[in-house]
């Protein structure tokens, strides 16, 4: 594509893409010519099931003739025409397919492949990896397909939720001791993504084509999948628990896409010291050196990101690349990054007790100092749920003959937010810088909690988020558990109770530590007055039972009790009231 594909009035020229090269293996110099022309190999048929185009040609005559590949979507057929195989002959026919950021790195690409020995190089190199990630759960026993089929579950979760690798190791100490033991030390997930779906096109993934290439991936895949990371990694420490449990919002809820953590450095001073020991400290490498310092101190950034835009400025470097990102991570502050997106899954914050208690098996020692001696920020997000007011629709039934209620677009981007966000824009860049994401009170101050407040808190946003019956949690963010069959419920006022049971996981969980250290919870007076309306709701409603007596008609049968649905009403509104307050708290 010669242009980007936006459906916009401003035509934007489309400088990246795609390449193929291909040869026969004995012959690395010389490069097979592309079909690229689609209509050549496929002809009319725009199913791409029949190579109706070969059906009526030869492979030497398409490639001798013209094809035509501007401004629609290309081929990329290696063809190999005028070889004859001899009986118990082979040929091996070695293709590369990779993406360029100009047509002009092209040629330097092709030259490196055209080395002798490259492919069997880079096929022997990714099995080695393999080898490496997997290493961890080595199983030899008496059913070989037994061992295989551990491994390549791990390699399925390991590229789901992302391998874990530790930078910041700059000495003899940092290599003994754990995240939570040495703050230098930093956790960083490498080829994380979305899982990638062909029945469902929403679920392609996206991998960076950087160093330490990662990707993001969707918050319920990279939790379940990090489950387990600290028991084959200790030295990781709380770094998951406290990454997910940072992007809790004050609604309960949390962003949908995780992406890789960032690196920021603010004092310059670091930034020009980490500058002079890479490029060195001769008046010749200046502006190498400047360079490099302003990269640092511009804003957040991944180690890949940094590796890159020292290869763009021709940044001189004396140091090795990994030594630079050692140095450079042991300096920095790391904060989670993530996307909201179109609504909020009701089931993602269920993965929260998974990774606490993962944690606690490796290091039940520091649960006290987890949960109550640092406090972590709260994400912030420009979605928003609508109140009860602005989703509730009176419709009529299927058949017309009479109307129900139905909650639709139950969430929106809410432009006094992102107008709140637009203060921290990097004037350079002109990307949000890093506080955007956080929650902020009226004074500038970062909104912060311990870990147990930040549970406490989601514990009673849900609480407050059952339904009328009392039961299942409301499925109010416009998305529900995993299951993606059940998309429907939400627009029925639906709920799960699956949920209410990891509610009550939560709870007691909260309740046994509260009771095992006896220290207080201190909590946002936003969410004190939510819990002081609930206690009120709940004495108003009292301790009877309130579900439908037999001799109710079969037309009044499935009618909430007036009784719970006052309760369920006035809960509802204290938690719109709740979050109506934590948005004027921030602005």
């Amino acid at each position: 594509m010669s242009t980007e594909p936006a459906d916009t009035a401003a035509v934007v020229i489309e400088e990246a893409g795609h390449f193929v090269l291909s040869y026969i293996e004995t012959n690395e110099k010389e490069f097979l010519p592309i079909v690229y022309d689609t209509n050549k190999v496929f002809g009319q048929d725009s199913s791409l099931m029949r190579p109706l185009g070969l059906y009526a040609s030869t492979v030497k005559s398409i490639v001798d003739g013209e094809q035509y590949g501007a401004a629609k979507t290309s081929s990329a057929f290696a063809a190999a025409s005028d070889i004859t195989i001899y009986p118990d002959q082979s040929i091996t026919i070695t293709t590369f397919y990779g993406r360029a950021n100009a047509i002009t790195d092209v040629p330097v690409i092709a030259r490196r492949i055209a080395q002798g020995g490259f492919a069997r190089y880079k096929l022997s190199r990714a099995r080695e990896l393999i080898k490496q990630i997997t290493a961890n759960v080595e199983t030899k026993s008496g059913n070989e397909l037994f061992d295989g089929h551990v491994q390549q579950m791990y390699l399925d979760n390991s590229l789901r939720g992302g391998v874990p690798v530790l930078l910041g190791e700059i000495d003899d100490k940092s290599h003994s001791l754990s995240v939570d033991e040495d703050s230098r030390i930093k956790v960083y997930h490498l080829f994380s993504r979305i899982h990638g779906d062909l029945e469902r096109d929403y679920n392609d993934f996206q991998i960076e084509p950087t160093f330490f290439s990662e990707g993001p991936g969707n918050f319920r895949d990279i939790a379940q999948n990090r489950r387990n990371d600290v028991i084959f990694n200790p030295r990781i420490g709380s770094f998951n628990v406290k990454q997910f449990l940072t992007l809790i919002q004050t609604d309960g809820y949390n962003p949908l896409s995780v992406e890789a953590v960032v690196f920021r450095i603010n004092d310059k001073v670091v930034c020009d010291r980490l500058a002079s020991v890479a490029v060195g400290y001769a008046d010749g490498h200046r502006a190498d050196r400047e360079a490099l310092a302003s990269v640092l101190c511009d804003g957040s950034f991944r180690p890949g990101q940094l590796a890159e835009m020292i290869e763009k400025q021709n940044i001189f470097i004396m140091t090795n690349l990994p030594e630079l990102i050692d140095n450079v991570a042991a300096a920095a502050t790391v904060s989670p990054m993530a996307v909201s997106k179109d609504g909020y899954w009701a089931d993602h914050w269920t993965y929260y007790m998974d990774l606490i208690d993962t944690y606690l098996k490796i290091y039940p020692d520091r649960e006290e100092k987890l949960l109550f001696e640092e406090e972590l920020p709260y994400y912030f997000s420009s979605r928003v749920v609508r109140p009860r007011s602005q989703k509730y629709v009176l419709s009529k039934s299927f058949n017309g003959k009479w109307y129900h209620v139905r909650q639709l677009n139950p969430s929106h981007e809410d432009q006094s937010r992102i107008k709140m966000m637009k203060q921290y824009v990097n004037n350079s860049s002109g990307w949000f810088r890093i506080e955007a994401h956080y929650h902020h009170n009226k004074g500038g101050t970062l909104v912060k909690s311990t870990p147990i407040a930040k549970l406490f808190l989601l514990a009673t946003v849900k609480f407050a988020t059952r339904d009328a019956y009392g039961m299942g949690i409301e499925y109010e963010g416009g998305k529900p558990g995993w299951n993606d069959a059940m998309n429907g419920l939400v627009g029925m006022l639906g709920s799960g109770m699956p949920e209410t049971y990891e509610l009550k996981v939560l709870l007691n969980y909260i309740r046994k530590a509260a009771l095992k250290f006896r220290r207080p919870i201190v909590v946002p007076e936003e969410l004190a007055t939510l819990i002081h309306k609930i206690e009120i709701a709940l004495e108003a409603l009292g301790d009877g039972e309130y579900m439908p007596h037999k001799e109710q008609t079969q037309s009044t049968l499935n009618k909430v009790p007036s009784e719970l649905f006052q309760y369920w009403d006035s809960v509802a509104t204290a938690r719109e009231e709740y979050r109506n307050e934590m948005d004027l708290l921030c602005g």
